[in-house]
């Protein structure tokens, strides 16, 4: 299938304000976003500063802190699930971490419930902090293969622990 772009769309690109053009088919500028920076991914994989993210056009979001008050502080929280009832729901739990607010909703504690979970003791954005943390930056180093010496590109740091195969030596492994 072709695509044609009309000769109009070519002419008439969308310039923002601070000068940049935007040609049929690309993005749109960034103060468009709904969402800030720092509140996408992108600033997990590449941190700016409020100072930077401004100056590039893009949107920075403060938070508005807590505004709700704490009943009960995660460190108070049941160890096990058995020991919750539905009176949680009516809870406002403080993270242990951050300290910031945040509640249980019926959907989550009957999940907990169900597969026998404890209560979480940090919010949501901490809890997202400690997943990301876990992840593969896109980056990619030079190593090693572990089994021959073979020279491969990995997303796998130097420093860390796991072993890394060329393509052929895990092939060889796994079958």
């Amino acid at each position: 299938m072709i695509v044609q772009i009309r000769e109009d769309m070519k002419k008439n690109p969308y310039i923002d304000s601070i000068g940049r053009e935007w040609p049929y088919g690309e993005f749109l500028p960034l103060e468009l976003s709904t969402f800030a920076y720092n509140e996408t991914l992108a600033h997990h994989f590449f941190p700016k500063t409020k100072e930077e993210a401004l100056g590039l056009g893009m949107n920075w979001y403060e938070g508005e802190g807590n505004k709700y008050p704490i009943t009960k502080r995660g460190d108070e929280l049941p160890d096990t699930i058995a020991e919750v009832d539905g009176s949680i729901l009516k809870e406002v739990i403080g993270c242990v971490e951050c300290g910031k607010a945040f509640k249980i909703v019926s959907g989550e504690l009957n999940l907990m419930k169900k597969i026998n979970l404890p209560l979480p003791h940090v919010c949501p954005s901490c809890r997202e902090k400690v997943r990301f943390s876990r992840t593969n930056l896109p980056k990619f180093y030079d190593r090693s293969c572990a089994k021959c010496g073979k020279g491969i590109k990995t997303s796998y740091a130097p420093d860390r622990p796991e072993i890394v195969y060329c393509e052929n030596c895990y092939q060889a492994e796994v079958v």
